[in-house]
């Protein structure tokens, strides 16, 4: 948000006088509650009299603003300036929308996945398998239930650790340690496969790169 003006003369915090009665003032006429030109008057839980300039005003009245329940005050990144008091949702779209590297939320119940991107392993001889360890996880933005993690039309002979074909992440987590397990089927190669996290109503996919030398 914008600093609060430099300036050297304020007339902070002067006993609470009437502006057109100044015999209540215990103060100077020149230093009362009526401001002089240009400055506004501000008074404190106390009721004493601080002499402002419109913009310290202002800032003032953001910093001791406290929100109404469910709501937050959100800053521009960098600057600082208020934008407003804003839904936790708002928040995250106005986020969103300022920074690319953020992902813009659904309605709801939403969350980004940062399963790692890729995994190396060696082809198996005949008859045997091979394992790499991959850790399935997800940054809950708002959603709290369990995600089922699936292998969509995988290669024949990728599965994950066990020949398993599906994976449960429970509610009120957000990782789950697996891995990927091929076959003897598996030639040394390049390949995409498509994982497929279903939670909260949202289905979302991530390619994991499977190296296979």
């Amino acid at each position: 948000m914008s600093e609060f003006d430099q300036q050297s003369v304020y007339n902070k915090h002067q006993p609470s006088c009437d502006c057109e009665d100044k015999s209540s003032c215990s103060c100077s006429v020149s230093e009362c509650g009526c401001c002089p030109p240009g400055l506004v008057s501000v008074k404190n839980s106390s009721g004493d009299i601080s002499c402002l300039t419109p913009n310290d005003a202002a800032c003032l009245e953001i910093e001791s603003t406290i929100p109404p329940a469910g709501y937050m005050k959100l800053y521009y990144p960098g600057t600082r300036d208020f934008i407003g008091i804003v839904t936790t949702q708002e928040a995250l779209d106005f986020i969103a929308a300022i920074d690319p590297d953020v992902d813009a939320p659904s309605e709801g119940d939403d969350y980004n996945i940062t399963t790692q991107d890729s995994v190396a392993l060696v082809a198996p001889p005949d008859t045997e398998t091979r394992t790499g360890a991959v850790t399935y996880s997800l940054d809950r933005i708002s959603c709290d239930e369990s995600a089922t993690v699936t292998l969509s039309s995988p290669p024949s002979g990728v599965s994950f650790l066990g020949g398993a074909t599906s994976l449960l992440i429970p509610s009120g987590a957000s990782e789950l340690t697996d891995g990927i397990e091929i076959t003897d089927e598996i030639d040394a190669g390049v390949y995409n496969i498509t994982v497929l996290y279903d939670a909260c109503g949202n289905a979302k996919t991530k390619t994991l790169i499977l190296n296979v030398s």
